[in-house]
């Protein structure tokens, strides 16, 4: 509101200024006149309304009649002719104050008292310092004849813009004007304020009529006057018209007169301009003047628009709105002109302009330069917490510290600084936001922020990995339910545990977190590892818990009966067998459980030592025989492997080695073989046992190294197992920095490859 109000006040005075420095000026004077002949000639020129007939004292007319004066015998004949043909009123605009012939003023005189109606002029004359009128001779001045003055109020640049209602001398004799008294003695009705009736007579009071001018020269009908006196003029012309005589000759100085429309030098007569005036009066065209109060109104608005304006639009557009203002104001002017007989003076909406444009951009970089100063001060301040959060030990910090220390400190702030200080805080704004984007891009999590409405307006470049990426998403809650398993997200805050993507492989912990009045950020953090892991507990629980029942209610079982039966001594003995079997599985798992924790663990150091492999296989052959020799099945060994040696845990290898065997013979049918072989390249030692088994689909052989896990197949549930050696050796090749692979087919066997450094 403040602003509003100064802007109020400031339009205010700059109204009155202008105001007051156009009374009061002669440049504004002039620039007044000129806008005003320039809009009335824009106006353009307008129909001939009055009854006006012009007979024309031209140069025709001097050639052949003779020069001027005329005997007064001659303008008696012209006066007695145009009479005759009954016009409205005759005004002679022809000053007749000097006697001459006594027989031609007789005859002039008898002219004019046989005449229906006549009007005479009277100039203002100055004696001495002393005006006085210049009346026709009281001979002419019979009863019924009016008198009206003829005096030109023209401007300073001697062009004739209106007439005076009535003048007054000092002796106190007041004259009408001479196109009032042409009216008035045609009996022709006109509106006036500037007179009113006191009882029978007529009071005028003296007022500026602004002429609407019809036009240019012979505007009007104009009859020679050598025509009306040899008569061949059609005098039936001035029948009930208003016929005004006078000169229309060039040269005639003394009564001729620049007007608005002598645009080419071209001065208008007299007569011409009465005929003008009668018209305006006629027509009630008379030009009037806006108000001086009004003015000052439409100045105050105008500079309030140009202010509006100001604070609208910037730099190009504003220079173009407000330039536009001037032909607006000048074409308010021109339709009140043509249209209205209403003169708006658009000079000083012109100089308020100039005043006003220049002085509101000196406001506006007064403003911008003082808003700059404190946005300056804030910038400086924020960036300088920003650096003690983010870099407060950085030697680069230490440097820009010393930069703004030496920048704030200056006391001159003038433009050069101000640019100074912008690139200044920019270039560490530039760093900062590289800082931040390198911190955004490293984070292996998703992130997605949206805005206040919703929108995407930031994607981490971790979000690319995701099947159904977009760069220009749209909405953030759609989108993130898009990336996952379409699930519908709110934009408040909460955690979802692993929620699946859209492969059904790849699970994700999605956190939903608002900024305040900001928008929203997304966070999907891969937790397909922990869903595994939980997954593999839970399968472990339930295998174990499974595996541990049998064996436990075997001997849970057979012991009670042993109480509770006097059983002989061969039955006793089975009970007793299968007592010592399931607590050997038992044991077994148990055993199998902690090799593979305690590796997993680190608990289990790896001892490494030099040995010879040889030595090493065949112990495992000659342990593992029986077992291959129930079901008929042939292990076999590679001789390139004499004198070949390998750096690891003798121990866990063995133990690696014989569950890769046992697995094979297990596995395979009776009457098969099994093949144990060793290559030595390329700094690693790989040891191959092949088998002729059932195979292994592929979509299985990477789950067969997971802890407990056993194929569902029949050959797999006829066999006992807990789903623990395969796990056994992958965690030996990774403690020795190796790996274990398998190659098979379903139905011809599979090859177990296991690999560590030599």
């Amino acid at each position: 509101m403040k602003p509003v109000l100064t802007a109020v006040a400031a339009s205010c005075f700059v109204a009155v200024a202008i105001l007051l420095l156009s009374w009061n000026t002669t440049y504004f004077d002039g620039l007044n006149s000129t806008a005003y002949d320039f809009t009335l000639r824009l106006a353009g020129p307008v129909p001939v309304q009055s009854p006006t007939v012009i007979v024309a004292i031209d140069e025709d007319s001097l050639q052949r009649i003779g020069r001027w004066p005329w005997s007064r015998d001659k303008i008696a004949q012209l006066i007695a002719r145009v009479d005759s043909a009954k016009p409205r009123t005759i005004a002679v605009d022809i000053l007749l104050a000097d006697k001459t012939n006594p027989a031609e003023d007789d005859a002039l005189a008898t002219a004019i008292a046989n005449a229906h109606s006549v009007v005479l002029a009277s100039y203002l004359d100055s004696v001495g310092g002393t005006e006085r009128w210049d009346e026709p001779d009281p001979l002419f001045l019979q009863k019924g004849v009016r008198l009206g003055h003829v005096h030109t109020e023209h401007d300073f640049d001697d062009i004739n813009r209106r007439i005076v209602s009535a003048k007054a001398v000092s002796e106190g004799r007041v004259l009408p004007a001479f196109a009032v008294q042409a009216l008035h003695a045609a009996d022709l009705p006109f509106k006036a304020d500037f007179e009113q009736k006191v009882g029978s007579a007529e009071v005028f009071r003296p007022e500026a009529i602004n002429i609407r001018f019809v036009g240019d020269n012979h505007s009007f009908r104009q009859v020679p006057a050598w025509q009306v006196l040899d008569g061949t003029a059609d005098l039936s012309q001035f029948k009930s018209q208003i016929v005004l005589i006078g000169f229309t000759a060039e040269g005639n100085n003394g009564d001729q007169w620049f007007t608005p429309f002598s645009v080419r030098g071209q001065k208008m007569s007299g007569v011409e301009i009465h005929a003008n005036a009668i018209d305006t009066l006629y027509a009630g065209r008379a030009i009037a003047e806006v108000p001086q109060a009004a003015v000052l109104l439409a100045l105050i608005l105008f500079v309030m628009l140009l202010w509006w304006l100001d604070r609208r639009f910037e730099g190009r557009r504003f220079y173009v709105a407000a330039i536009l203002t001037g032909p607006g104001v000048l074409i308010v002017s021109w339709i009140l002109m043509k249209y209205a007989n209403t003169w708006l003076p658009f000079p000083p909406f012109w100089a308020a302009w100039v005043f006003v444009v220049p002085g509101l951009e000196v406001s506006k970089l007064v403003r911008v330069n003082r808003d700059l100063d404190g946005k300056i001060e804030r910038l400086s301040t924020g960036w300088l917490s920003a650096l003690n959060w983010y870099e407060p030990q950085w030697p680069e910090s230490a440097v820009a510290r010393e930069r703004r220390a030496e920048l704030m400190g200056k006391r001159r702030r003038n433009s050069g600084w101000k640019l100074f200080a912008i690139d200044f805080f920019n270039e560490e704004l530039m760093r900062f936001l590289s800082f931040n984007n390198a911190i955004l891009a490293s984070i292996e999590d998703v992130i997605i922020v949206s805005d206040a409405e919703g929108r995407v307006v930031y994607q981490n470049p971790a979000a690319q990995r995701l099947a159904g990426y977009r760069e220009n998403p749209g909405q953030a809650a759609d989108y993130a339910g898009s990336l996952l398993d379409g699930r519908v997200f709110k934009l408040e805050p909460a955690v979802v545990h692993f929620v699946p993507a859209r492969d059904g492989k790849t699970f994700y912990n999605v956190t939903v977190a608002p900024i305040s009045t900001a928008g929203v950020v997304f966070s999907l953090n891969d937790s397909t590892a922990q869903h595994e892991l939980n997954q593999a507990k839970n399968d472990m629980v339930s295998l174990v818990s499974h595996e541990l029942r049998t064996p436990l209610t075997s001997i849970r079982g057979y012991s009670d009966m042993l109480l509770k039966y006097n059983l002989v001594e061969e039955k006793g003995k089975e009970f007793l067998n299968t007592i010592i079997d399931e607590s050997s599985r038992l044991n077994q798992l148990i055993q199998s459980f902690l090799d593979i924790a305690y590796i997993e663990s680190g608990r289990q150091k790896i001892t490494k030592s030099e040995f010879e492999i040889s030595p090493v296989l065949k112990d495992m052959a000659s342990v593992v025989a029986p077992v291959a020799g129930e079901k008929r099945i042939t292990i076999t060994t590679a001789l390139e492997f004499d004198g070949m040696r390998v750096r690891a845990d003798r121990l866990l290898l063995y133990q690696a080695l014989t569950n890769l065997v046992t697995n094979a013979i297990k596995y395979s049918p009776a009457g098969t073989t099994v093949q144990i072989g060793v290559l030595n390249g390329n700094g690693t030692v790989r040891f191959q046992v092949s088998d002729q088994g059932f195979g292994i689909p592929a979509d299985e052989a990477a789950k067969i190294f997971e802890k407990f896990y056993r194929r569902g197949n029949k050959e797999t549930r006829e066999q006992r197992g807990f789903g623990l050696g395969l796990a056994f050796v992958k965690e030996v090749a990774t403690r020795h920095g190796g790996d274990v692979i398998v190659e098979s087919e379903v139905g011809k066997g599979s090859v177990f490859t296991l690999s560590i450094p030599a």
